[in-house]
Order: C-alpha cells, then sequence, then structure tokens
C-alpha cells in the first residue's frame, strides 16, 4: 500500500542533487541575498517624525506606572516625542487637524486606546509599536484602534487586538519565580518596577525595524514553493511514467486511486522539510526573525506548509498531460512570476500587476503575521491553499482513473 511513498522517499535522499537544493541551497540564498543586499535595503515608506500624546484615563497607580514606562522606553527614539495631554477632547481635535499624530489613552485593566491620525504610514507604525511592546512585556491586556481612515479600523467603531493570552503568558512566569518580574498582591498585573528590565527589550526597535536577512528568510520559502514544491508535483508522475514505473505500478492489484494519492502524499515529506530547515536555518544560523510568539510562528509555518502542499498537487494535474518535461513550460512562468513579485528584491514591484500575483499575496501574509501580528490575511490564505488542496486532488483522482496515463 506504501510501496510508492516509501520509493519516492528513498529516492529523494538517494539524489545528492536532490539534497543539496533542498537542504543548503535555500539557506545559503537566504545569508547571500541578505548579507550582499542589504546596502540596497531602502525603505518602502520613510516615517517623518511622529507627535503622540498620551492620556492615562485611571486612577490606578498600575496603570500610571505602566504608562510611565512604556513612555520612558522612547527617550532615547528621537523619530517618537510622546507629550502628555490633559484634555483628550482636544487631544483628539489636534489629532483629526494633523497637528498630532495620535492619540494613545491608557484605561484600566492595562487597556489602550489609540486614536489615529490622516497618515495611514504614520498609523501602521503606532499600531506596531505597543502591539509589539505589549508582546514583549505582556504589559496590556488589549489594543484598540480607533481610525479616520480604514487603516487596522473601521470608521464606526475600533478594532481590538486580545493581548490576554499574552499576559497570562507573562504572568505565568512571573508566579513562576522569574527574577525579571513580580505580580501586585490582589492585582492581575505586573510590577512594572521589574517588568521593564532594560536587558528584555528585544533588538530591531519593537519588531518595526527589520533586515534583509528576515526578508529573504520568508521570500526564500516561497521561492521554494514555485521552483521546488511546482516542479517535484508536476515531476512525480511524468518521471514515473517515463522510467516505465507507472505501467508496471498501473497492473498491480492497487486501485488507481490509491496509486494517484500515494504520489500526491509522497510529497509531503519534501515540502515539510525545506519549510522546516529554511526557517531552522535562518533563524538559528543567520539571527532571522519570524514572528513575535511561536502561537504567531505555529500559524505561520501551518499557512506556508498548506502552500506548498496545494502548490504540488496542483502540478500533479499538470504532470499527467504533457509529454516532456514540465520544467520546460513552467520556468518561464515561474521565474519572471517571482522576479515581479520582489521574491528576489524588494525594489522590484509593479502596482497593480504584482500584487495581484500569488507570490506576492503569500508574502505579504506572512510579512502580515511576523511584522504585525495581522493572522487575517494569513487566515484567508491558509484556508483557500487547504481548499485548493482537496479540490486538485479530487480532480486529479478523477482524471487519474479515466486517462491513460501510462502512454
Amino acid at each position: 500500500m506504501l510501496s510508492i511513498f516509501i520509493g519516492a522517499q528513498i529516492d529523494l535522499f538517494r539524489d545528492k542533487a536532490s539534497m543539496f537544493f533542498v537542504v543548503i541551497f535555500p539557506p545559503l540564498l537566504v545569508f547571500i541575498l541578505g548579507t550582499m543586499l542589504a546596502s540596497l535595503d531602502n525603505p518602502d515608506s520613510v516615517i517623518e517624525p511622529m507627535t503622540i500624546a498620551y492620556y492615562v484615563d485611571s486612577d490606578s497607580p498600575e496603570v500610571k506606572l505602566t504608562a510611565e514606562a512604556i513612555i520612558k522606553e522612547f527617550d532615547d527614539i528621537e523619530q517618537v516625542d510622546f507629550v502628555a495631554s490633559a484634555n483628550p477632547a482636544q487631544a483628539k481635535a489636534q489629532v483629526e487637524a494633523g497637528e498630532l499624530a495620535a492619540l494613545v489613552i491608557f484605561k484600566e485593566p492595562l487597556a489602550l486606546e489609540i486614536h489615529e491620525g490622516l497618515d495611514p504610514i504614520k498609523n501602521k507604525a503606532v499600531y506596531s509599536i505597543f502591539t509589539s511592546i505589549s508582546r514583549i512585556y505582556g504589559c496590556l491586556v488589549s489594543v484598540m484602534s480607533f481610525g479616520l481612515l480604514d487603516s487596522f479600523s473601521e470608521l464606526s467603531g475600533g478594532a481590538e487586538i486580545d493581548l490576554s493570552q499574552m499576559e497570562q503568558a507573562f504572568l505565568q512566569n512571573a508566579s513562576a519565580g522569574s527574577p525579571s518580574s513580580s505580580i501586585s498582591s490582589g492585582s492581575s498585573t505586573p510590577d512594572i518596577s521589574t517588568a521593564f528590565d532594560g536587558s528584555r527589550i528585544q533588538e530591531k526597535n519593537y519588531g518595526i525595524n527589520r533586515t534583509m536577512i528576515d526578508y529573504y528568510a520568508i521570500t526564500m520559502i516561497v521561492m521554494m514553493f514555485f521552483m521546488g514544491s511546482f516542479f517535484s508535483g508536476a515531476m512525480t508522475l511524468y518521471q514515473s511514467r517515463k522510467d516505465g514505473t507507472l505501467k508496471r505500478v498501473l497492473v498491480s492489484p492497487q486501485s488507481r486511486g490509491s496509486i494517484y494519492l500515494q504520489h500526491a502524499v509522497s510529497m509531503v515529506p519534501l515540502n515539510l522539510l525545506q519549510i522546516s530547515i529554511i526557517m531552522a536555518a535562518s533563524s538559528l544560523l543567520f539571527g532571522a526573525q519570524y514572528a513575535a510568539t511561536w502561537q504567531l510562528n505555529l500559524l505561520l509555518f501551518a499557512m506556508l506548509f498548506v502552500v506548498s502542499i496545494a502548490c504540488s498537487c496542483i502540478s500533479m494535474i499538470l504532470g499527467m498531460f504533457i509529454k516532456f518535461s514540465p520544467i520546460i513550460l513552467l520556468m518561464p512562468i515561474i521565474w519572471p512570476m517571482l522576479f515581479l513579485c520582489g521574491t528576489f528584491s524588494k525594489e522590484i514591484f509593479i502596482p497593480g500587476v504584482s500584487n495581484y500575483l500569488p507570490p506576492s499575496i503569500i508574502q505579504q501574509a506572512a510579512f502580515d503575521i511576523t511584522l504585525f501580528g495581522d493572522t487575517s490575511r494569513g487566515m484567508a490564505v491558509l484556508l483557500v491553499s487547504a481548499a485548493l488542496v482537496v479540490l486538485s486532488t479530487v480532480i486529479g483522482a478523477a482524471l487519474f482513473n479515466k486517462k491513460d496515463v501510462a502512454s
């Protein structure tokens, strides 16, 4: 029953060229492109100095200490200037007039309201600052944004990010005796005097300032989908037909549906291996930073894995029909598509074209997860890819049952 699957794995690990392109080549590209092209790392948008008003809407000492500690973190960052406000209504008017970038209001129980301004780039920056602070310190239960523009929020209300799970993880670490944090008696909030230990601050400006290593740690995985998963999927039936293996298998007692499914499942280890190796090598060897929490990293991995399986399943259908090497057909299509999507250089991007191509959609979903902790696009990509896996497998098995694929 598993003869095809086992044989495919043996062939994979015996093929030195395949192992090189799966194990060594992608992480090597992450390092080479990430270091050699670092000088070309021009920002997508330049964020001008921001003045942000803040107001503490609470008499709680914990909330006041949290606000003071957070604001103090930005004393040495010239680009961000926080000013205290005694009149939030007046500050909101200044935000609407464009005089302030945003107004942040600290409320009980350690919740934060962000009243955004007219600049969508600054809105993203402010939002990312405070969600990143909460991921690092676990000091905020929720962050809610109210926008004048449709950026992270609706005009009629607020978009809330629930950070209670992150806070609970922080509190559990504190209750376990972590030396850098403690819990006030009778309170569910951390002691800010110890929670904001300077040694706990992560590098890269709370996740806003990313390097080219971080960029290519994502795009090289996407490259492997379209260069590896697509090619391997298309080649699996083509190669079996070419060397006569498929003709011998078809006369065995196994059903055609079983034969097709074994070919499809045989590509799972390859896709799992290439994603795992790139992510592990990029993080451990080259210092790449993915998402801020293990939950987000798990979602990122799941999304990338399901996408890779979808690529393999779709390309298997192609391998049933063409009589020449599928690589000849796929290479002229996939390579320019990756090039136009900024996979090899983020400076190459054509608005109105690049953003609608599949590699770009996948990359943007991954960057949403790693940079902003935004899972909406990632979940959409995961669900669509899962549907494509099921649909392409059903269609492929039906075609395999009817078509004389052995000829």
